[in-house]
């Protein structure tokens, strides 16, 4: 409906735009020719977590935690401008704005939704909920040593895609993992995602390349959630929300050794 990219273009160029902002860089079907051929004075990339590298976007929106002024110049072609406290803006407050805090031993409503989502009600429940392309072996790995540390507990995650729940499940199992220690989930609605966030006791980031949209869910649902930031923005927007949580001094963590052992002292803790 919108057209050849040129067509685009002079329909964007009549409505004389003074900013015109693009939200996906390099993903497939993004347009960028759109934005090179100059239809708005100020053109800015947001939201794709890394540099368009393209001299007619010259400014990126991001924020000090995941791209640091101090290396962001190594690391863009754009110009920064840093938004407080995140850059990664949401609008669940207006979608669900009477969702309850949750958390770690919350019980209670929490713990009874969880047989409905297809988890035990018993157990301690971490969860990513992040696609599984992000999840590197070593990732994986330490999920496996925090489940075998802390008896009864399960990791929930989606089907994400689906064919990768077999290949996930024979690596835990050749670990030793019980089969019913992981569970599968597929991908959910709305409301039944932010649920699913609410029934988690913790939420385990991939430190290689993070949450970005789960995140603001779990965080929402009053969920913490354990980060390892790294170099890459891609790998810092947990940090970010966090810091915009004021609790990144308390779940961020410097390594992924430091990570697993708190992982395993929370779920030691406590069961939801």
């Amino acid at each position: 409906p919108l057209g050849t990219d040129a067509e685009l273009s002079t329909v964007l160029n009549g409505m004389g735009f003074g900013v015109l902002v693009h939200l996906d860089g390099h993903n497939g079907g993004s347009r960028l020719s759109v934005f090179a051929m100059g239809v708005s004075p100020v053109q800015v990339a947001y939201r794709f977590c890394a540099s368009v590298g393209a001299d007619y976007i010259p400014w990126y929106m991001g924020d000090a935690v995941m791209a640091p002024p101090e290396y962001s110049a190594f690391l863009f072609t754009e110009r920064m401008v840093f938004l407080p406290p995140s850059y990664l803006a949401n609008s669940l407050s207006h979608r669900f704005p009477s969702s309850p805090p949750a958390g770690p031993g919350l019980g209670g409503e929490v713990v009874r939704s969880r047989g409905l989502l297809g988890v035990p009600e018993g157990a301690f429940v971490y969860s990513c909920f992040n696609r599984v392309l992000k999840i590197h072996p070593a990732t994986f790995r330490a999920w496996v040593s925090i489940l075998e540390r802390v008896p009864g507990s399960v990791l929930w995650l989606l089907r994400f895609p689906p064919q990768a729940e077999k290949h996930m499940r024979r690596e835990a199992e050749r670990a030793g993992l019980a089969r019913e220690r992981l569970v599968f989930t597929s991908l959910a609605e709305e409301d039944r995602f932010l649920a699913m966030s609410l029934a988690t006791d913790l939420s385990l980031d991939t430190p290689t390349c993070n949450a970005h949209t789960t995140a603001t869910y779990s965080l929402w649902a009053g969920t913490p959630q354990l980060s390892v930031p790294g170099v890459r923005p891609v790998s810092r927007v947990s940090a970010s929300l966090l810091q915009a949580a004021n609790a990144s001094g308390v779940f961020c963590f410097r390594s992924l050794e430091e990570y697993v052992e708190a992982a395993v002292a929370i779920g030691l803790g406590g069961r939801g």
